[in-house]
């Protein structure tokens, strides 16, 4: 079976931003979890999302499917490499996620790799259950007030 990560990044006019990413298999939340940055942009925390969970995930064998709203992310993510390094803005995100792509963290402590890491684009606000609850999820941990703590779970 393959898991889904469905991730989400969220900035205001005050730089304020939020990211969250829930990991879901089968129909059924495994975990969520999210987080703040003060000075950011919504892109960043788009990156931050994928970059989060995949670093979650570092111990998972089996396939994953990031879901995201963001093309952005995923064009960026996915270029080839000599197109990312075109890329000089959030290049510290951007490297750290293909990093965890390649699989080099894996190697570094002895895990077999990832099957394989797919990415798909769903379109924002548009009735996708779990792209909602990402959304409303970065969103509202956007506000100190409001952030939520990260959630604990285990994977198959």
């Amino acid at each position: 079976m393959t898991l889904q990560l469905y991730t989400d990044g969220s900035s205001g006019h005050d730089r304020s931003g939020g990211w969250a990413c829930i990991a879901v298999m089968d129909g059924k939340e495994l975990w969520r979890m999210s987080g703040r940055d003060t000075d950011t942009t919504n892109n960043r925390m788009e990156l931050t999302a994928i970059l989060r969970g995949l670093a979650r995930l570092a111990k998972h064998t089996g396939n994953v499917t990031v879901i995201t709203d963001s093309q952005y992310a995923i064009q960026v993510v996915t270029a080839s490499d000599w197109q990312a390094n075109a890329y000089r803005i959030n290049a510290d995100l951007i490297q750290q996620c293909r990093s965890l792509l390649r699989g080099k963290r894996n190697r570094r402590h002895n895990r077999r790799p990832r099957a394989t890491t797919e990415f798909v684009w769903v379109k924002g606000h548009n009735g996708n259950e779990w792209n909602e609850a990402a959304d409303k999820l970065a969103g509202r941990a956007r506000t100190p007030r409001n952030r939520l703590p990260i959630h604990g779970g285990t994977l198959p």
